[in-house]
């Protein structure tokens, strides 16, 4: 994934959960081959930081997304992903806006009159 859309990944982030690494941390997990992922693996995947990643997490797990799985021999701890379409939500809002200026979405283009006949027309456009 390069950096722009990352970024553009962390700007709709902040728009739908008011916190900058949730969504890209939703399609990450969507993408685990077995739905099994732990938060280090995350990390380096996302390259961010463990405190970037923590309460974005714990949201996940609030919302019963995401659930530990019992401690098995390891240093690690595991999460398993749990069957929602919260994981499909996550791809379409990520496809829909691809291409968009989401700083930009709201303002009408002042070069754009209005058409009078249709009042769709003077909704702002993306």
């Amino acid at each position: 994934m390069d950096s722009d859309w990352r970024l553009h990944l962390r700007e709709v982030s902040a728009f739908a959960f008011g916190q900058r690494h949730r969504l890209e941390l939703m399609l990450e997990i969507a993408d685990s081959e077995d739905g099994i992922v732990c938060l280090t693996d995350l990390t380096r995947a996302l390259g961010v930081t463990m405190s970037s990643l923590q309460r974005p997490f714990e949201s996940l797990l609030q919302t019963t997304l995401v659930s530990p799985i019992p401690d098995m021999d390891s240093r690690y701890r595991y999460f398993r992903s749990n069957p929602s379409s919260a994981w499909d939500w996550a791809y379409e809002l990520a496809d829909r806006t691809r291409g968009v200026d989401l700083a930009g979405s709201w303002r009408i283009d002042p070069s754009e009159e209005p058409s009078k006949s249709n009042p769709r027309d003077s909704l702002p456009r993306a």
